[in-house]
């Protein structure tokens, strides 16, 4: 079990959001003390925030599309 936390923290190095890299160690830390329902919330926050930072900057290079329709159907659903 050991390696794969290893593995984890090597697989952190290479996350690019320093938000999304922040809950994802905390994710790390709720496993190791046993906290495994905080860490299914926090890792699926930080999924979700990176591909909605991602559909935003997606949005904005269609030219037939407004930046924010796909924003607001996103965000309206939250």
């Amino acid at each position: 079990m050991a390696s794969g936390l290893t593995d984890m923290e090597e697989l952190l190095e290479r996350v690019v959001g320093a938000e999304i890299k922040s809950f994802m160690k905390e994710a790390l830390v709720c496993y190791g003390a046993g906290a495994h329902r905080a860490c299914i919330v926090l890792s699926f926050i930080a999924v979700f925030e990176d591909l909605r930072q991602k559909v935003r900057i997606a949005s904005g290079l269609n030219p037939d599309c407004p930046p924010s329709a796909p924003m607001r159907q996103i965000e309206g659903s939250v």
